[in-house]
């Protein structure tokens, strides 16, 4: 069965100010909206190639027709962001992880405590508030600390991702992941798996086409 992709979801790739020759000009931001559009246009026809080989077998003609030329491609792409292509505002200040943790637990514990203290609550005992805080408390404490664990983990650049094979946005090694399209059907590229096991971002290791242009910070919108 062929899964469908984490909706709302994109990689470091996608957050370079990059000019797709294929989309409107328009799209070079870094806003959500610009960055998913530069994810669909950045891993189409491997998805969709993908997406032939899985659902009617590697020898079916569409199959074939769909993998032809994914190697050249790929091989370009690899070549051209194979150089340091991070952007100087991508790196993480090392507080934020902190900074996650003190409002979303001290924060929410904080207003609670406020809560049960105040006396016109004296008469009630501390359980029935705890029941009522818990389904509120718990899963966003959790949320906060899977978050922060996540953001503590150093990201690779981009260019040591591709040389070491792991996810740009989560460090996860995925040299043992099976890729999502069999090397022997595309001469031997290694294209990596569909979406990180770890994170779900769609396709970390498949950098931007290979004629897409790095935009200057001046001239992002």
């Amino acid at each position: 069965m062929h899964r469908p992709l984490e909706p709302d979801v994109y990689t470091q790739w996608d957050r370079l100010p990059v000019a797709y020759p294929r989309l409107h000009e328009g799209v070079r931001g870094r806003g959500a909206v610009d960055c998913l559009l530069r994810c669909v246009a950045r891993i189409e026809p491997y998805e969709l190639a993908a997406r032939a080989v899985n659902d009617r077998g590697p020898a079916h003609p569409s199959a074939q027709r769909a993998v032809a030329g994914l190697a050249d491609d790929y091989a370009a792409r690899t070549s051209v962001w194979a150089a340091d292509t991070d952007q100087p505002d991508d790196a993480r200040s090392p507080l934020r992880p902190l900074f996650i943790v003190l409002c979303g637990v001290v924060g929410p514990f904080a207003l609670a405590s406020v809560v049960i203290s105040d006396p016109r609550l004296a008469s009630l005992r501390w359980w029935p508030a705890a029941l009522l805080a818990a389904p509120i408390l718990l899963p966003l404490t959790w949320t906060t600390l899977t978050t922060a664990t996540r953001l503590a983990v150093p990201r690779p650049s981009l260019s040591s991702a591709l040389r070491d094979r792991c996810c740009p946005d989560c460090a996860a090694p995925l040299s043992e992941t099976t890729c999502a399209i069999d090397p022997s059907l595309i001469e031997g590229a290694a294209l990596g798996p569909r979406a990180c096991p770890r994170c779900r971002r769609p396709w970390p290791l498949l950098p931007p086409p290979g004629d897409a242009v790095l935009i200057g910070p001046g001239e992002s919108s």
